[in-house]
């Protein structure tokens, strides 16, 4: 790479251990009284350059598929990660921004986007924690229109052989 061109810092170096084929148990919180709605789901991560993920993830809800990509990267200026979501459910653009906490394992993201069942505005979070060199868990958590949040998503990742 050119001396003109941004070189990648070590915060873009980490973004290699995600890359490769995950193999993803998906579960669902739609409704506290019935349980989780669990899935197989499958996804897979490539660098774009040395700056970005770009991830592809499939699975299948109550029968219907769900295709979704996002890209994440670290933003060296504002010294915080960045990352987007597309999905085949959605017409709308998710944007996170977070960091990760003091000990380097666990990734927060925040957005604020509309609820999908009743569209006004509220807080969306993430966590994303490499468990190993092969496993990963990744959760979702909505805010309620009152305050607080409730977990709607978490996904365990194994790496595939």
């Amino acid at each position: 790479m050119s001396a003109g061109f941004a070189q990648p810092t070590a915060e873009h170096k980490h973004l290699q251990e995600n890359v490769g084929t995950w193999n993803v148990e998906c579960q669902y919180f739609w409704d506290p009284a019935k349980g989780p709605t669990v899935t197989q789901g499958k996804e897979t991560v490539e660098m774009l350059g040395e700056f970005w993920n770009v991830t592809h993830f499939e699975t299948t809800i109550d029968g219907a598929p769900l295709i979704g990509s996002a890209t994440i990267g670290y933003h060296p200026d504002e010294k915080k990660w960045v990352s987007t979501w597309i999905d085949s459910f959605n017409p709308r653009l998710f944007h996170f921004t977070g960091r990760y906490d003091e000990d380097g394992k666990v990734l927060t993201m925040h957005a604020k986007a509309p609820h999908p069942a009743t569209g006004q505005m509220v807080a969306w979070r993430t966590t994303d924690e490499m468990l190993g060199p092969d496993e990963k868990r990744f959760e979702m958590f909505l805010g309620g229109p009152e305050g607080g949040e409730f977990k709607i998503a978490s996904y365990h990742y194994e790496r595939a052989k």
